[in-house]
C-alpha cells in the first residue's frame, strides 16, 4: 500500500517524466525518418568508359544515375576538346554541351566515343577528365569529377561471342528455317 500511496502522491511528476521521455523518443524517430527519406531521394551520377556489348574495341561513354533519387539539371565540364577519328569534339555532343534536364534512378545514357583499334597507345597518353554538377529534387547541389583512363582497356578481351551476336546469329538461323 505504501507504493500505491507514493505513486498517487507523485503522479504529476511521474507523468511529466514519462512525457519528456516519450517526446525524446518521438523526436529521435522523426530524425531517423528524415535521414532515411533524404538518403532515399539522393541521386548519384557515375561517368565511365565501357566496352560496347557487341563489339569490344568500341568504347562507350556511359552516364548513369546509380543513386535512388532523380538527378536534375546536369551540367558537364571537360578540359579537353577530345576528338577521335576526326569526329565531333566531346564538348559538341548534344547532352554534354547542353546538359540533361532529368536523369531518373537507374537511367543511363551511352554514347559511342572511340574505337581503340590501333589507337590505344595514343589514347592512354591523355586521360579524359569530365566533371558534372547536378541537383536533387529539393535543389541540393552536387559536384563530381571523373578521371577516365583508356589504359584500363589494355589487354581487354572476351571469351566466346557476345550474347547480342549469338542472338543475331540465332535469329538468322530461324529466318532461314522459315524460308
Amino acid at each position: 500500500m505504501e507504493i500505491i500511496s507514493w505513486l498517487n502522491a507523485n503522479d504529476g511528476a511521474i507523468i511529466g517524466i514519462a512525457t519528456v521521455v516519450l517526446v525524446g523518443i518521438t523526436g529521435y524517430y522523426a530524425y531517423l525518418t528524415w535521414r532515411m527519406l533524404k538518403t532515399n531521394n539522393t541521386p548519384e551520377i557515375a561517368i565511365s568508359l565501357r566496352p560496347h556489348e557487341a563489339y569490344l574495341p568500341c568504347v562507350m561513354l556511359c552516364i548513369e544515375n546509380i543513386g535512388t533519387g532523380a538527378a536534375r539539371k546536369l551540367e558537364f565540364q571537360t578540359d579537353l576538346s577530345f576528338s577521335a577519328d576526326g569526329e565531333i569534339a566531346l564538348e559538341e555532343v548534344g547532352f554534354l554541351r547542353d546538359g540533361i534536364d532529368y536523369l531518373g534512378p537507374g537511367q543511363k545514357i551511352e554514347h559511342f566515343l572511340v574505337s581503340v583499334l590501333g589507337k590505344l597507345d595514343e589514347l592512354k597518353k591523355t586521360p579524359l577528365e569530365i566533371g558534372v554538377t547536378y541537383t536533387d529534387s529539393v535543389k541540393s547541389a552536387y559536384q563530381c569529377a571523373f578521371h577516365l583512363d583508356f589504359g584500363e582497356y589494355e589487354g581487354n578481351s572476351r571469351i566466346g561471342k557476345s550474347p547480342l551476336f549469338e542472338i543475331a546469329e540465332a535469329t538468322k538461323d530461324i529466318q532461314k528455317d522459315l524460308h
